[in-house]
């Protein structure tokens, strides 16, 4: 248990959201025109990182509280890369459907031609869940917590679509990013306090988390990556209020080596300075180049002006190629055989969709396709020799369509109305 200045509980701060924000739905129209990168330049007040973090030694686990959540469950915009989740270890990516009103929740598993429900159950209301991979067997556990209460649980799969379940207790709050911090394969939990600044790598070492900690100014948005070539997981942040941003290299050792800026907290910052892109961008992490480089790329996305840009990483920095497209997508990410992310777009009012396929180099080729209005579109990896998972779900009505693969035919079915839908 831990407070802001590293001694005392992981204190409590107001909830400020960092859910992507849905664009405007209008024109089912798609351009692709060159644009200029914009970057802010005027000079403005706006904390820098700070905060070498404190090589905090292992603490006491924080406290079991219950044998599982108890009480339905929110999701939020996941930072993590394009896993999926694999509940019998099959090698067929699989979800998890819940429903936030009740509590309710089915593991679903794919085979080449069918989808089939594994176990069900009841959780209790308020959980934010991000897929891990605590016990190094693949991408079958979930990481459970409640922002309001502060509770935590891990939930072990059992190869079946079940778990079993460690909690303990945090203070309320935080947000939540699953990733491997010490290189290990297992998953580890970061969390950060975008009001106070206050972060805190929860390291995962045999049944219970190890924390360091450090403080960073506030307001950023933050999310897994791999920024260089090592072994281990990276954190990069973007303040969608000023633009500035930061690639935090993971020093091995429980904190952070910054590339950024060496302005110190609250003071002005002159142009240039500054690691900086205008504000106001939907980021998505993804990996853009051809067969894969191991480095995490991102997709900058405008919804109210179609201004995208996809962020190539060098290893040191960024490469931009960018474009417009009309305002108002939904984007969902899709990864194919070539490792290289494609892009879903798609307007659920009007049915206009487009596949956006990577050329590997930070630009796309267009398929124009549709989409059932209403309908939400979820994509996962699959296989590499089969591509790419299908689903589609309309919560108002509860009719879903899903292709397991792209040499299955289609398959529908009614779940009933109000699940939500966990692919990775």
């Amino acid at each position: 248990m831990f407070d802001r200045d590293g001694r005392g509980q992981l204190a409590a701060r107001v909830e400020r959201s960092w859910q992507l924000a849905l664009p405007a739905l209008v024109s089912g129209v798609l351009l692709a025109v060159s644009v200029t990168p914009q970057w802010a330049v005027a000079e403005t007040r706006v904390g820098g990182l700070r905060g070498v973090a404190q090589r905090a030694a292992s603490v006491a686990d924080p406290g079991a509280v219950a044998s599982q959540p108890g009480t339905s469950m929110t999701t939020r915009g996941l930072s993590t890369l394009l896993t999926f989740v694999d509940w019998n270890g099959d090698g067929y990516a699989d979800f998890l459907r819940y429903r936030p009103s009740t509590g309710e929740w089915a593991t679903m598993i794919r085979t080449h031609a069918a989808i089939v429900t594994g176990r069900t159950g009841l959780w209790s209301p308020g959980w934010t869940i991000v897929p891990a991979n605590f016990t190094g067997a693949g991408f079958r556990d979930l990481f459970f917590y409640n922002s309001e209460t502060g509770a935590w649980y891990q939930g072990f799969g059992d190869g079946a679509g079940d778990f079993a379940y460690r909690g303990g207790s945090w203070s309320p709050g935080w947000n939540v990013t699953v990733l491997d911090l010490n290189g290990d394969g297992r998953s580890d939990v970061f969390v950060y306090d975008p009001v106070s600044g206050m972060w805190y790598q929860c390291r995962t070492v045999a049944d219970a988390f190890v924390y360091s900690s450090g403080r960073w100014s506030p307001g950023w948005r933050a999310f897994a990556a791999k920024l260089d070539s090592d072994a281990y997981t990276d954190v990069f942040v973007y303040d969608p209020e000023t633009g500035a941003w930061f690639r935090c290299i993971n020093d091995t050792r429980g904190g952070f080596r910054y590339e950024g800026t060496t302005i110190a907290t609250d003071q002005p910052i002159p142009p240039g300075v500054v690691n900086r892109w205008s504000p106001g961008w939907d980021l998505y992490a993804a990996e853009f180049s051809r067969y894969g480089d191991g480095l995490t790329d991102f997709l900058a996305f405008n919804p109210a002006t179609g201004y995208w840009y996809v962020c190539m990483n060098t290893g040191a920095g960024f490469t931009y190629t960018g474009g417009q497209w009309s305002p108002g997508w939904t984007v969902a990410l899709q990864a194919r055989s070539s490792l290289a992310t494609d892009l879903f777009l798609y307007n659920p009012t009007s049915g206009a969709a487009y596949d956006c396929l990577s050329d590997g180099s930070g630009g796309f080729t267009y398929v124009s396709t549709s989409v059932e209005p209403g309908m939400k579109v979820f994509f996962t990896y699959f296989e590499p020799t089969l591509g790419t998972f299908h689903l589609h779900y309309s919560p108002a009505t509860g009719v879903w369509k899903a292709w397991p693969s792209p040499f299955s035919n289609l398959i529908v079915g009614d779940w009933g109305p109000g699940w939500e839908i966990l692919v990775r």
